[in-house]
């Protein structure tokens, strides 16, 4: 058996099945990163003497079979009031190979063109930070906080856009037309009391 056309340096484990046949188990290490590229293909051949020729099949990260896909997560909203600090959250798991490319886009109230959105005063984005899950993939969370307003947020988009190798096209999620509430406290009520007097 080859791997990329090398052979490899584990040794193949060889163990007979009960119909007399033999099944052959063999593993290839490859580097953390090489999937990085979309092009990067691993390619394993077998020849065995009852064959002509040598057969192969090969891997990559557009394969259907590719056991890791990049998923983002639906954006929750949560209520949004006038002036008070929320947090939009976008969240990837299921990432592998670590390299990623995460960025919040906003789609102004009635417009189709989408403006990138930068760490400002206005808005603050959190640093995009991978966490290594139990199955070695990674999940990455990238936060935008910023205080509601109906002039600037009001009917506005937020949308966040993932880039992965694993994904043909980057993939978006949105928030949808965002509402504003208002953060006025409710008038105390007032009680009062009428008497009327019996006439005399």
């Amino acid at each position: 058996m080859k791997w990329n056309d090398k052979k490899t340096s584990e040794p193949n484990r060889t163990s007979q099945n009960s119909d007399g046949t033999y099944s052959v188990h063999s593993e290839y290490k490859l580097p953390g990163r090489f999937f990085s590229h979309p092009d990067s293909v691993v390619r394993v051949s077998w020849k065995h003497d009852s064959m002509e020729d040598w057969e192969s099949r090969e891997l990559s990260v557009h394969d259907k079979d590719f056991p890791w896909k990049a998923n983002v997560q639906d954006i929750t909203v949560p209520n949004l009031l006038i002036g008070k600090a929320a947090v939009l959250k976008c969240e990837v798991s299921n990432v592998f190979p670590d390299v990623l490319t995460v960025k919040w886009l906003k789609k102004e109230k009635g417009g189709q063109d989408l403006f990138p959105v930068v760490h400002s005063q206005t808005y603050n984005i959190s640093e995009l930070r991978p966490e290594k899950q139990k199955d070695k993939t990674f999940t990455y969370k990238l936060c935008l906080k910023f205080k509601p307003s109906i002039s600037t947020e009001e009917g506005a988009e937020f949308i966040c856009r993932v880039e992965h190798p694993t994904l043909e096209v980057p993939a978006e999620k949105s928030t949808g037309p965002l509402t504003i509430k208002g953060d006025h406290p409710l008038p105390s009520p007032v009680l009062g009391l009428h008497t009327t007097s019996p006439l005399l």
